[in-house]
């Protein structure tokens, strides 16, 4: 088994290796393909996303070419920190192995309390329209930095309101590629139309308005292939 621990938190080797070897036990969040584990380190509340078994070809492909989603996850985390991006902070990746190939790992990453915008639609118009705002905000940020977040969804920003202003944190950031200079319209699209949250209509125009403001982008060619895409993608 293979522990790498932020060295932030280097004091917590033992009791992230027990955490694993005993069984992650907690508040299940989510039991999908991957499942998310709430539960205690120490004095933390921490979540553990446990990666589903591979298929065998990308065992190999794992154990010998390309990084686990584990370190994969880990590794963007204290990228995007380093950008001035939030993501839960990251604590510590494991890959366990079988018969010398990789076979699973996990992730663990501070708890945040924040809700996901998939509740987006329980907001007024109103709201909603102030959050747009701030979302394409936050958005352009990421992608002027080169940030191509390939699962950016509703259910993978989390948000918080503070002083009028909407902030925004980044889950689930395993599909990701930094290429360190300002994403084109063509890769912008490819993120943003993946973005189809229960927006009113409104606050969707509002936010491809000011995103394409934003970015120096012609809002009605921008707006018009972004939605083109998401109606090739339904």
């Amino acid at each position: 088994m293979k522990i790498v621990v932020n060295i932030k938190y280097r004091n917590y080797h033992k009791q992230i290796e027990q955490l694993i070897v005993s069984g992650v036990a907690g508040e299940r969040i989510r039991v999908l393909r991957n499942e998310l584990t709430k539960c205690r380190l120490a004095e933390m509340s921490v979540v553990v996303k446990r990666f589903a078994v591979p298929n065998w070809f990308q065992r190999i492909i794992y154990t010998l070419f390309r990084k686990s989603k584990a370190a994969r996850s880990y590794g963007n985390a204290l990228i995007l920190r380093t950008m001035g991006i939030d993501t839960p902070e990251p604590i510590a990746y494991i890959e366990q192995y079988r018969f010398g190939l990789f076979h699973t790992g996990y992730y663990i990453a501070r708890f945040s309390n924040n809700p996901t915008l998939s509740h987006i639609s329980t907001l007024s118009d109103s709201q909603q329209s102030l959050v747009a705002v701030d979302l394409a905000e936050f958005t352009a940020k990421m992608h002027t930095l080169g940030i191509a977040f390939y699962d950016y969804n509703s259910q993978n920003i989390l948000y918080t309101k503070c002083d009028d202003k909407y902030h925004f944190e980044i889950v689930d950031i395993n599909r990701m590629h930094f290429k360190y200079k300002p994403l084109s319209i063509k890769d912008s699209i490819k993120t943003i139309y993946r973005l189809q949250m229960d927006f009113s209509p409104q606050a969707e125009t509002t936010f491809l308005e000011h995103y394409a403001m934003v970015r120096g982008f012609n809002w009605q060619i921008f707006s018009g292939a972004v939605l083109l895409s998401q109606g090739l993608k339904k």
